[in-house]
């Protein structure tokens, strides 16, 4: 068996955490009987790792707070695995941290990158796999860029695989969804998915998202739903507002169990959503989505599969999107699947 070590000390949050499963995914392809352990960084709120990555056979945290004897503790479980492979896959950061943890994991084949773009890894030398990456000139999306490291190693994975990546539901899921869905909403009704949340720089006006919706009800006769996560409260309660002024019908998703969303998430018709995770977890559900950018590239962050389309917006303000784009890619959606 192949024992395999991924370092993935920064850059942990849903988002960054799907659009690294092709790179997975290659690694499994390549090494079907190895055991993979991901160690990263602690993230603000539960992220379930192995509910959305199944090639995860376990989890470890690494704190840089940690007390010292925490950390000795660590690398010493680290070495009793007997790693053939450490891969750290440094698509945004260079982690100086991941990077000697990796190194005294005592992984044989140490896999990563000597420079990014024009940045020198300064700690390139603790690698023996190695090369300079330039992801920025060829416009390499995040979830390329980690499957390009493990390239080096013999890992790949073509763009149809990419494309059929999805989650694993299991009966209740589903059955979950189908309950919902019928407490909620007319069966014979467009259901629209929205997500207003994220980052505030991420986060599209919820007067924006109010027109959006207001002119879909108008032309469709759809009903929303609002997703939610804990962080997203205000902007979802001012949105609710909107909506309640205007007698349009629909309902809040609030902290669902990843699976459960995704379960929902399938019978939008329609789903749209600012640059969060969120929008990622859509694309790996297969969902005919469109995704909002501001300050974030959508060609670096746009995810996998190819059922989102991706609007930019002009400047790195998200809020000179116009609406009117939005309603042209939601119309041509809704056209299509009618």
């Amino acid at each position: 068996m192949v024992n395999i070590l991924v370092v993935r000390q920064k850059n942990n949050q849903l988002g960054d955490t799907i659009c690294t499963l092709p790179m997975f995914y290659a690694l499994k392809k390549k090494f079907p009987e190895s055991r993979i352990t991901l160690l990263r960084g602690p993230v603000n709120y539960d992220l379930q790792y192995q509910k959305v990555n199944p090639h995860l056979d376990e989890v470890l945290v690494i704190d840089r707070q940690a007390p010292w004897k925490e950390k000795k503790e660590l690398v010493k479980v680290l070495r009793s695995r007997n790693f053939d492979y450490g891969i750290v896959p440094s698509t945004l950061e260079l982690s100086t941290t991941a990077h000697i943890v990796n190194y005294l994991s005592g992984a044989k084949k140490r896999v990563g990158l000597s420079y990014q773009n024009d940045v020198k890894n300064q700690f390139g030398f603790l690698l023996n796999v190695k090369k300079k990456f330039d992801w920025d000139a060829r416009n390499v999306s995040q979830a390329m860029r980690a499957v390009e490291i493990v390239e080096q190693i013999g890992c790949n994975i073509s763009q149809k695989e990419i494309d059929d990546i999805t989650l694993a539901l299991v009966e209740n899921n589903l059955k979950f969804a189908d309950e919902f869905v019928k407490n909620n909403f007319d069966k014979n009704r467009l259901l629209i998915g929205i997500h207003p949340g994220g980052k505030m720089a991420n986060r599209w006006a919820a007067k924006n998202f109010g027109k959006v919706i207001e002119q879909l009800e108008k032309e469709t006769n759809a009903e929303f739903l609002i997703t939610s996560g804990d962080i997203d409260k205000d902007i979802v309660g001012e949105l609710a507002g909107i909506l309640t002024e205007k007698n349009i019908k629909f309902a809040i998703a609030q902290s669902l169990d990843i699976k459960d969303l995704s379960a929902v998430m399938r019978k939008f018709d329609l789903y749209i959503s600012n640059d969060t995770g969120i929008l990622h977890l859509a694309s790996l559900n297969k969902v005919q989505t469109i995704g909002l950018f501001g300050p974030t590239s959508s060609n670096e962050w746009r995810p996998i599969g190819k059922d989102t389309v991706c609007i930019q917006s002009p400047t790195l303000d998200i809020n000179d999107l116009k609406p009117e784009l939005v309603l042209n890619e939601a119309h041509k959606i809704l056209r299509v699947k009618n």
